[in-house]
């Protein structure tokens, strides 16, 4: 069992649903009686979601072998041998499975037939970004970072119509909402590219020996910085407009520990730009995210 929680990469996963479900509870929750989506298919959406994001992390590791196998050949359960491929592959089928059977359930019931069509696309890109994708110099970063936006930006979708309804009774809730969700997903988008282009230099010496054209290896170490430099200016832009446009809601002890020293602490650390930190920066730059979604999401 700890083996397949690694291999599906439980924390992450983890993540992944205490996002959407707060992001659900901080939006959508109390509007429930005027949005489509009841409270069991939003469940069933975020199950939906999770059978992706293992599913990617599977296929990823597939096809990550070779390069696993030089980087941390002890640390992923298959290339130390704890889960064969056979195995994994299997697991994979079977995981991106159910979620087709759910996202099918979930668009013949709420009559939102064509919706159906982001599940196995979903799929087929993840499979694409592990083939190739991130294997080629920041599209692959850029793609997982779309996702990771995409976990939020998918609930607005969801509820479209109650979104619409709102529009027009109420339009500074509707505001109110959007401006949270697009916060959200700039913040959760900038985090994580940042964390990607910091894994693509942990992996520097194995991705270089396979001959992938990744970030880092196209860039190399010193200009990599220089594109993480250009991160978290535009997170810093992100958090000035957050201040100067909405001063009441921010300027506050949650923000400052939960938003700013994060973010200081990551600029202090790539500064200092101290050999073999990668680890710590990637670690970090998780923590970082998730404690500014968790004050975007509770505040």
């Amino acid at each position: 069992m700890h083996n397949w929680l690694g291999l599906l990469r439980w924390k992450n996963l983890l993540v992944i649903a205490l996002t959407q479900w707060g992001v659900y509870y901080r939006c959508f929750k109390n509007l429930e009686g005027k949005f489509w989506l009841q409270p069991l298919d939003f469940n069933l959406l975020l199950v939906c979601t999770l059978c992706v994001a293992a599913g990617g992390f599977i296929v990823n590791d597939i096809f990550d072998m070779h390069t696993d196998g030089i980087n941390r050949p002890l640390d992923r359960p298959l290339t130390g041998g704890a889960i064969s491929i056979r195995s994994a592959t299997n697991g994979y089928y079977l995981i991106t499975g159910a979620g087709l059977l759910i996202a099918m359930y979930l668009s013949m019931h709420n009559r939102f037939y064509c919706s159906f069509l982001l599940y196995p696309i979903s799929v087929y890109l993840f499979w694409i970004y592990s083939y190739r994708l991130k294997s080629t110099v920041l599209w692959g970063n850029i793609f997982v970072s779309i996702f990771v936006a995409g976990v939020i930006l998918l609930l607005p979708y969801a509820f479209s119509d109650g979104m619409k309804w709102l529009q027009e009774n109420d339009p500074g809730r509707y505001f109110r909402i959007w401006k949270t969700i697009i916060t959200l997903s700039v913040f959760a988008f900038l985090s994580n590219l940042f964390r990607e282009i910091v894994k693509d230099m942990e992996d520097f010496h194995g991705d270089q020996v396979m001959g992938y054209k990744t970030t880092a290896v196209v860039l190399g170490l010193d200009r990599c910085r220089l594109v993480l430099c250009c991160v978290m200016i535009l997170q810093f832009l992100l958090l000035i407009g957050l201040i100067v446009f909405f001063p009441s809601e921010n300027l506050n002890f949650a923000f400052v520990l939960l938003v700013l020293c994060p973010w200081l602490v990551i600029s202090y650390w790539l500064w200092k730009n101290r050999p073999g930190s990668y680890s710590k920066w990637s670690a970090a730059s998780k923590i970082s995210m998730v404690s500014g979604l968790a004050y975007f999401i509770l505040t």
